[in-house]
């Protein structure tokens, strides 16, 4: 079910991607919630999320609904795979342990954060409803 609604979401960005030329090369990227519940056990009461992040090309030839579609679910398929999912775990897990990092006081984390989320943006603008 999800790919079905990430593939007419992303047919839907590229419709209106085509009729605007800055926008039209520009790749199509979504960014998917995976619950990680349905992979791990966990009891926890806080989130326990991470996201993929299926990317289409709008460049490329014949791009029609069902070829998006599978696009979609095979880069799903890589990100839910259990060695992808334990890298991307153990990665959050080793930069939230790191002494530097945990011994910041908050505001300043705070604006780093604030700083480099506008960076980001500025240089990799998704393309949402």
């Amino acid at each position: 079910m999800t790919v079905l609604i990430a593939a007419f979401v992303a047919e839907a960005i590229l419709i209106n991607q085509k009729a605007d030329k800055k926008q039209r090369d520009r790749l199509i990227k979504l960014f998917l919630p995976i619950n990680l519940r349905n992979f791990f056990p966990s009891q926890t009461l806080r989130n326990f999320v991470l996201y993929a992040k299926p990317e289409i090309d709008p460049q490329k030839e014949g791009l029609h609904f069902v070829s998006i579609a599978h696009t979609i679910r095979q880069q799903l398929n890589e990100a839910l795979s259990e060695k992808q999912l334990r890298a991307r775990i153990s990665q959050n897990v080793r930069l939230e342990q790191n002494p530097i990092i945990k011994r910041t006081p908050l505001f300043i984390k705070h604006h780093l954060m604030k700083f480099f989320f506008f960076y980001k943006r500025k240089n990799h603008l998704p393309d949402a409803f």
